[in-house]
């Protein structure tokens, strides 16, 4: 469970719960890369980033990363022969975590790289583009938005379904996870349900998002107000 807010990095003043979170993925001797690719995108629409100097003072970094990394929708990998050596935090931890996490995985190739390292990517990144070509990076999340946009219910709900009692739910977002729960409940894919989504939490979520003044969630409050009567 996140305990406070965490800090992320937005290019105006719209609620980060309204965005795609990006987080950045990147060696320290690679922090050349990193502020070359902040710049590309702090002008984009729709997402907030994440990096590692917005580690809280004093927190376990590990712990931390995981929060994020819970909330995130997008991995940003610079990518550079430091990137996968062996050993290094970023492939050891970030990159297994943000796969099974499911996060869409976009790649920056900041330098040559051996093409056992391209052919890796190819099987295992979402998006592959070039720190050299703004636009390709421009064009790699804006398709990432467009998907995250695209999908569909279910893929919705699994995807929101880790940010249960965090700070980045949107009154939209709390209707998704009540229908959701009441639609999947019955089904085989109840197992997958994080256990602090619980049938409270789900009626919680419907009634706050009907407060908001949602139609189809008055209608869920109604109809789960009816089952119990």
């Amino acid at each position: 469970m996140i305990r406070e807010k965490i800090k992320f990095f937005s290019g105006n003043n719209d609620s980060v719960a309204e965005k795609n979170i990006i987080f950045i993925s990147y060696r320290h001797i690679d922090a050349g890369y990193r502020d070359k690719i902040l710049k590309l995108l702090k002008d984009l629409q729709g997402i907030s980033i994440w990096y590692d100097d917005y580690l809280s003072a004093g927190e376990f970094f590990d712990y931390e990363i995981q929060e994020v990394l819970m909330l995130s929708d997008c991995i940003v990998q610079l990518v550079t022969k430091n990137y996968f050596e062996q050993g290094s935090y970023t492939m050891n931890r970030e990159v297994p975590l943000a796969r099974e996490m499911g996060l869409k995985v976009i790649a920056v190739l900041c330098d040559d790289i051996p093409q056992k390292i391209y052919d890796y990517l190819q099987n295992n990144a979402d998006y592959i583009c070039s720190a050299n070509d703004a636009s390709t990076v421009a064009q790699a999340v804006q398709s990432m938005n467009q998907a995250i946009a695209n999908q569909p219910p279910e893929e919705q709900f699994f995807r929101l379904a880790k940010r249960i009692h965090t700070w980045y739910i949107t009154p939209a977002e709390m209707f998704i996870l009540a229908k959701g729960y009441k639609t999947y409940t019955d089904s085989a894919k109840y197992q997958n349900f994080p256990e602090n989504l619980t049938e409270d939490v789900a009626k919680h979520y419907a009634q706050l998002a009907a407060l908001s003044g949602i139609p189809e969630a008055e209608k869920l409050v109604q109809e789960w107000e009816t089952h119990n009567e």
